[in-house]
């Protein structure tokens, strides 16, 4: 104890360089050596005196000495912590002594600079990542997100589209992950379209109208498209999304019937109607008429709607050979219902412009095969 005393009496008049290299010795001291219990708290109440030292450069001396080990005083490490930013960011970004609660404190209270200290330690745990992701800036989160060694939450990645779904930066990032949930990418297509239909550019070349029909026809292809990549797992949860945000409807259904999606619509019109998947299949497959408007009356769908995705159905059977054929032969069937059911005549204008579609893209393969064919000629 009498060293400390002297030790104390010397820091009084010592210069700051002096103080800064005795700040370093104490801290190795207390760190490597076996001292006894008694000259272990001593070393630590000459450490805490160091933090009233008038210089940075004595804490920061104390911080850097400190910052890696396990067995640094936790009353040191927390005050360091919020020190001033260069000592502070030395501990935070390194040591072990602080546990999840701390960090998710200083996120609560720092500035972005020291959160982007965080963002930058080994070893984040979900609920640090989940804190910096609830507050953090465009700039933190994509730090975040460029990370492989870290795990993001799901819930938190939720946020992140919620927070910055608009950014392009944020988008991409998120849109990469090959474990996105479903729910999760449709909310980012929904950002992309709403983002286009609000372009001032398009809006005043194309026209309010043409621009919000267009996004819209792109948002439910990129929707058909996800639902035809999600893995089985995620299918219920994409479909329970699409119905709770009001994107499961009748139009969408028939989209996803003529769009080659078995496996999506199947599991959509189990969770709409309370039949089983396999019981839906089977019906799909084979059920007579009044079996398929019992089915489709349980989903929600009634009169033209249900007669036309019973039809749907039934049509699809006979064009299993040629589906490709399929849209253009179920509108075929309804146009003489044109303009006598606005219902059915939306469902009619989807099915056109999907065979439109269609065609054109099979006409763009045709076009791409045969000038490989000219080139390899």
């Amino acid at each position: 104890m009498m060293i400390v005393y002297r030790f104390l009496q010397w820091a009084r008049s010592a210069s700051a360089a002096d103080r800064a290299k005795a700040a370093h010795l104490l801290a190795r001291a207390y760190l490597e050596s076996r001292l006894a219990p008694l000259e272990r708290e001593a070393a630590e109440t000459a450490m805490i005196y160091l933090l009233d030292d008038p210089s940075p450069n004595v804490r920061l001396s104390l911080a850097e000495t400190l910052a890696d080990d396990r067995g640094a005083p936790r009353a040191l490490v927390l005050s360091l912590a919020r020190d001033q930013r260069t000592i502070a960011s030395v501990i935070v970004e390194r040591s072990p002594v602080l546990l999840d609660r701390d960090l998710v404190d200083l996120v609560g209270e720092a500035g972005e600079a020291m959160r982007m200290t965080i963002a930058r330690r080994q070893n984040l745990s979900i609920g640090v990542v989940a804190a910096l992701v609830e507050i953090g800036s465009v700039d933190l989160v994509c730090r975040l997100l460029d990370r492989d060694d870290i795990a993001i939450a799901n819930v938190s990645l939720a946020r992140i589209a919620e927070r910055f779904g608009v950014d392009a930066a944020i988008r991409m990032r998120l849109l990469d992950r090959d474990a996105l949930p479903g729910a999760i990418r449709h909310d980012l297509i929904l950002r992309v379209g709403d983002a286009l239909a609000t372009h001032a550019l398009l809006r005043a070349t194309m026209g309010h109208e043409r621009v919000r029909r267009v996004t819209d026809e792109a948002c439910t292809q990129a929707t058909l498209a996800l639902a035809g990549e999600v893995p089985t797992t995620e299918m219920p949860a994409l479909v329970e999304h699409l119905r709770i945000s009001g994107r499961l409807t009748s139009a969408f259904l028939l989209h996803a019937l003529c769009a080659k999606r078995p496996d999506f619509f199947v599991t959509a019109v189990a969770r709409l109607s309370g039949y089983r998947e396999q019981r839906v299949q089977s019906l799909l497959d084979g059920g007579r008429t009044q079996a398929l408007n019992a089915l489709f009356r349980s989903a929600g769908l009634f009169d033209e709607v249900l007669d036309v995705m019973v039809e749907a159905t039934t049509m699809r059977r006979l064009c299993r050979s040629d589906l490709a054929a399929f849209p253009a032969k179920l509108a075929t069937q309804y146009a003489d219902r044109r303009r006598k059911s606005p219902v059915v005549d939306d469902l009619l204008l989807r099915l056109e412009r999907m065979d439109r579609n269609a065609r054109r893209e099979r006409a763009r393969l045709f076009a791409s095969e045969a000038e490989n064919a000219v080139h390899a000629a």
